[in-house]
């Protein structure tokens, strides 16, 4: 009996994403903190302050300064930890990078240099270089490089200087 295998495509370069949404870019210092997810949380997106201590929530409209970093994609999560979009669901623990560079879910057309917004509407905690619909956390995202076909972007971010 033959078994037929199919060479006439190989993987190259281009077939594979430089990253996943949360993933630390290096290991250059970093500051993680944890919380637990008073709702479900994306990986890779922006989160803010949850309404008590040691939580943290989607971002929504309305609510200034409230960012307290972004959801960190961690190895220890199993398919089964995740909704099946992504999300870490309520009530789970959360990594939260608040400073360092790490790998986001982007939205619009940011070139390196750019700062970075935090949507509330459409794709709450994307980072984008739009003012539309977003808090304004220029202050802590700046983009290292341009957003790819996976809609991600290499960012550094600093929300040390944030209540959360």
């Amino acid at each position: 009996m033959a078994i037929g295998i199919d060479v006439t495509h190989y993987v190259t370069a281009a077939d594979l994403s430089p990253a996943f949404p949360g993933q630390l870019a290096d290991l250059s210092p970093a500051d993680i903190r944890s919380f637990v997810a008073e709702t479900a949380v994306t990986v890779g997106t922006v989160v803010c302050q949850g309404t008590s201590a040691g939580q943290c929530a989607v971002v929504a409209s309305g609510v200034a300064d409230c960012a307290v970093g972004v959801v960190i994609r961690l190895n220890v999560l199993s398919p089964s930890d995740l909704d099946g979009s992504g999300k870490i669901p309520a009530g789970e623990d959360v990594s939260v990078l608040n400073k360092g560079r790490i790998w986001v879910l982007a939205d619009d057309s940011p070139s390196v240099g750019d700062r970075g917004y935090t949507e509330y509407s459409g794709s709450p905690g994307y980072v984008s270089d739009q003012a539309t619909t977003a808090l304004d956390t220029r202050a802590q995202v700046r983009f290292l490089s341009e957003k790819n076909s996976d809609d991600l972007a290499l960012v550094e971010v600093d929300f040390q200087n944030v209540q959360g």
